[in-house]
C-alpha cells in the first residue's frame, strides 16, 4: 500500500496503530491539508450560526412512542419482556411522568404498547 501510494503521490497519514509497522525513517505528517470546494463557501458554512426554535415536547407521546419502539425490539426478540419494561418504567419515573400523570396511566401506556403486538 505505501509503494501505490508514493507510485501515485497520494498525500497521506498512518493513523498511530499502524505506524509501528512503517519503514524506519517513512514521512508520516501528521497533518494533510483536506480540500472540500471553494474557501470563501467554507467560511460562509463555518461562520452561519443554525437557527433553533425551542419546541416542547409533550412527554407522554414521546413515553407512548418509546413504549410502542420497545414492544416492537420484544416482539423482535431483541430485548426480554423485563429489559423493555423496566427501562421504561426507570425512564417514567425519571422524568417525572409517574409523578405527572400517576403509575397507573403509566402501567396503562405500557400495556397498551405491549398488547398492541402480541
Amino acid at each position: 500500500m505505501l509503494d501505490l501510494l508514493n507510485r501515485v503521490g497520494a498525500k497521506h497519514y498512518i493513523k498511530r496503530d499502524l505506524q509501528p509497522y512503517l519503514p524506519p525513517g517513512y514521512p508520516n505528517p501528521m497533518c494533510i491539508p483536506q480540500h472540500h470546494g471553494d474557501a470563501a463557501m467554507r467560511a460562509a458554512r463555518m461562520s452561519a450560526q443554525p437557527q433553533r426554535k425551542h419546541v416542547r415536547v409533550d412527554t407522554v407521546a414521546a413515553f407512548t412512542a418509546r413504549c410502542e419502539a420497545r414492544a416492537l425490539l420484544w416482539r423482535c426478540c431483541e430485548l426480554d419482556l423485563h429489559e423493555a419494561v423496566d427501562k421504561l418504567q426507570h425512564d417514567a419515573e425519571r422524568d417525572g411522568l409517574v409523578e405527572r400523570i400517576g403509575q397507573d396511566a403509566v402501567q396503562a401506556i405500557l400495556a397498551k404498547a405491549f398488547e398492541a403486538v402480541r
